[in-house]
């Protein structure tokens, strides 16, 4: 919505600046008509052309500083919208960037459970053989629950930061999937 905006602006700048940059060129207008009149037999015929030359003798410089003025705000309306652009792209790369480092994270996590699931695997078994106490298995099933929380929390992260992304793009979040 903002680079929309930005473009609106430019838009209007531009057209402003056209306009200003029309009074410095001489203007002609014209306006041609005709008509026929018949009074008992006699037929009349006139025509008529009318035409107009105007132009503004710029002798102190005022429409042309009114020029520059309008070109350094469209020169100003450009940059503003190359700004604008600029944002939304480094928002966009550095969300993706965070999406990526989650994902990382994410399958990270995913093997350490796996390696948690395993360790309370052995520790349960353990615990039936009296090896271990039970502080021990319930040291290492909460481990695992620690572990499986986090990732449903990176998760979570994940799915915003993917969301965000998809409004940066001027799409709904349904629509993309990365």
């Amino acid at each position: 919505q903002t680079i929309v905006q930005y473009v609106s602006r430019r838009s209007r700048m531009e057209a402003m600046l056209k306009e200003s940059s029309a009074q410095l060129i001489p203007s002609l207008s014209g306006s041609a008509g005709g008509s026929r009149s018949r009074q008992g037999r006699v037929s009349a015929n006139s025509a008529s052309l009318l035409g107009t030359l105007s132009w503004e003798l710029d002798l102190w410089g005022r429409l042309r500083r009114g020029v520059a003025e309008q070109q350094a705000l469209y020169e100003g309306s450009e940059a503003d919208l190359a700004n604008a652009r600029l944002s939304v792209q480094a928002s966009l790369a550095r969300n993706y960037f965070a999406l990526r480092v989650l994902d990382v994270r994410i399958s990270l996590l995913d093997k350490t459970i796996l390696a948690y699931e395993q360790n309370v695997t052995v520790m349960r078994n353990k615990y039936k053989s009296g090896a271990v106490l039970k502080s021990d298995l319930t040291q290492a099933e909460q481990a695992l629950y620690q572990s499986r929380a986090s990732r449903d929390s990176l998760k979570a992260d994940r799915a915003a930061a993917e969301h965000l992304i998809a409004i940066l793009l001027g799409k709904a979040p349904v629509e993309l999937s990365i």
